[in-house]
């Protein structure tokens, strides 16, 4: 019986330690993951905030241009 009991104790151990990693792992991949994710909110918002500042005054139109994404050559 003691033969037995030691013998089985490696593979607990192994499956501790693998269970161990995967939470780990898991761990970090929802923290990057919620970091992109706020990251991307950031971004969204201070386009947002940008479009919302420009309006429809581009400070191409006020030189004489067009803006650079109508392909269009100046006046």
């Amino acid at each position: 019986m003691d033969a037995q009991v030691w013998t089985s104790l490696p593979g607990v151990a192994l499956g501790g330690g693998f269970s161990f990693l995967g939470q780990i792992t898991a761990g970090r991949q929802a923290a990057r993951s919620e970091g992109m994710r706020r990251e991307a909110d950031v971004a969204e918002a201070r386009g947002a905030e940008r479009v919302s500042r420009c309006g429809s005054s581009s400070p191409w139109r006020s030189r004489g241009y067009a803006s650079p994404s109508s392909g269009r050559a100046p006046r």
